[in-house]
């Protein structure tokens, strides 16, 4: 398969051949959470199906620090980023999105 190019000739970092959800948990986590801890948040307190590889962003309280988890085809990925300019502006949260305020 071959990826497009953008204008100046870079290619996209990742290329997907399916559609791709993106599961936003809408409740602070702790950021020292890693590979187990955030499937088990996604799993448990969301009710996702973390292993059909969409996207399960997890933020922390003062949302400057960003957590992607995804299952790829041999195990769990994880991508961490510090916000630097702008905290993430999360949707408000309402009663049926499945997040619980136990997911800190």
């Amino acid at each position: 398969m071959r990826l497009p190019s953008t204008s100046r000739g870079c290619k996209p970092a990742i290329a997907c051949a399916t559609p791709i959800k993106v599961h936003l948990c809408t409740v602070p986590c702790d950021m020292r959470r890693s590979f187990d801890g955030l499937s088990m948040l996604a799993e448990h307190v969301m009710g996702c199906n973390h292993y059909a590889g969409h996207l399960v962003l997890f933020s922390n309280r003062r949302t400057d620090r960003v957590k992607i988890l995804y299952w790829d085809r041999d195990g769990w990925a994880i991508w961490y980023k510090r916000l630097a300019r702008s905290p993430l502006i999360a949707p408000a949260q309402n009663a049926s999105d499945g997040a619980s305020p136990h997911a800190g």
